[in-house]
């Protein structure tokens, strides 16, 4: 909850204080732009490591004020700081991509020639983000963890899979949490992330489990749709942004401006950002929530394409259950509950043909999925020729 209030301060920032003019600028505006950036980005991590700080300590059970304690604390909030500095990543990614096509476009750069070169250089990105990702999260090489047996299993199951990876890791920075990740769409900068505490309470069966599960996001093309389906969030911003902000912007001004006056501005760009924010968080609640389950529910089914009994992540899902305080039951937004995937998973031992009906529910949905984002994209299209010829 604290690091949605920071973000939403950072979002607030973003829109509300006048960094939103980081898109489409004039390239002199560039290095103050950065610089304030920075700055709010810097408080954010600043209150994201003495939020976590503090919790560490007291969850610890003990308020004295030793250096070991200090220790660790500080390396926890360190880590929370490093989990959350890849979603920083494209920001600046952003910012530097925009205004070096300003500059090197000057006055002939429309909003059409923008959407076009970033959906031109956004392959690139996508491809080498992971490897910054993996860096900024400390990972390092299962085989320094020093279970040779278990390297050994997991690359039995790579190969059964016929999966190609840039390595199987160590996840640093989110040492307290029993999960796992699978980042990277090509091969090469493609990784699998354990954390210590994953390793520690699994056997090599339910690590094997696990890893076919995340294989399954990579074999399902789950590391394409994604971010496609993320990025409809966007698309949707962008549209509201076309035909409906300038009007309801207009609305809010002329509501405001009787009642405060030279404040007006201001309470209507905070009405817009609260609107986007709304917008933003109901498309992830539903529409990428119920894709990513589809998603979660297909990777689970995965594992017996590969020999790898539903058993051993029917055992996996069990203890990380109990790690995390007998929450079997406790609903999840973009997994369910491990008690409802542990009886898919028991059904799926009785019917193994439900993973492939499942992946076929999967695939009629992604051409939904498709079919409308092209459609709204064509819209947008259509919106910005309309403006531009008005």
């Amino acid at each position: 909850m604290s690091e949605l209030l920071l973000l939403a301060c950072f979002l607030i920032n973003l829109f509300l204080l006048g960094s939103q003019r980081i898109f489409f600028t004039n390239f002199s505006l560039f290095p103050a732009v950065v610089l304030f950036s920075t700055f709010f980005i810097f408080l954010y991590f600043l209150g994201l490591f003495f939020i976590h700080y503090l919790d560490f300590r007291l969850k610890s059970g003990s308020q004295e004020n030793n250096e070991a304690l200090d220790k660790k604390a500080y390396a926890h909030g360190l880590h929370q700081i490093l989990l959350f500095l890849p979603l920083i990543l494209p920001f600046f990614f952003l910012l530097f991509f925009f205004h070096l096509l300003s500059f090197l476009l000057e006055d002939d750069l429309t909003d059409s020639k923008a959407l076009l070169a970033l959906l031109a250089i956004l392959p690139i990105f996508i491809i080498c983000f992971p490897w910054f990702v993996q860096k900024a999260w400390c990972a390092y090489s299962l085989e320094s963890y020093g279970e040779p047996s278990l390297v050994e299993h997991l690359n039995q199951i790579c190969e059964r899979a016929s999966f190609k990876h840039g390595g199987l890791k160590v996840w640093t920075a989110l040492d307290r949490a029993p999960t796992a990740a699978i980042i990277g769409t090509y091969h090469k900068f493609r990784y699998i992330l354990f954390t210590k505490k994953l390793l520690n309470s699994l056997s090599d069966n339910a690590l094997g489990a696990v890893l076919a599960h995340e294989i399954g996001h990579c074999k399902k093309g789950h590391l394409f749709f994604i971010p496609f389906v993320f990025s409809g969030m966007f698309l949707l911003g962008f549209l509201f942004s076309l035909f409906i902000h300038p009007s309801l912007y207009n609305y809010f001004l002329q509501f405001f401006n009787p009642l405060l006056g030279s404040l007006a501005e201001s309470a209507s760009d905070l009405a817009i950002v609260l609107i986007y924010l709304l917008l933003f968080a109901l498309y992830f609640r539903f529409i990428f929530g119920f894709y990513i389950r589809l998603y979660e529910r297909e990777a689970d089914l995965y594992g017996q394409s590969i020999s790898v009994s539903p058993r051993h992540l029917i055992n996996a899902l069990n203890t990380i259950g109990i790690l995390g305080g007998n929450i079997h039951s406790k609903p999840s937004w973009h997994h369910y509950s491990i008690e409802i995937r542990n009886q898919i998973l028991e059904q799926s031992i009785v019917d193994p043909n439900l993973g492939f009906n499942h992946s076929k529910k999967v695939k009629k949905w992604n051409l939904v999925y498709v079919f409308s984002f092209f459609l709204l994209l064509t819209l947008g299209f259509a919106g910005i020729k309309l403006t531009n010829f008005l």
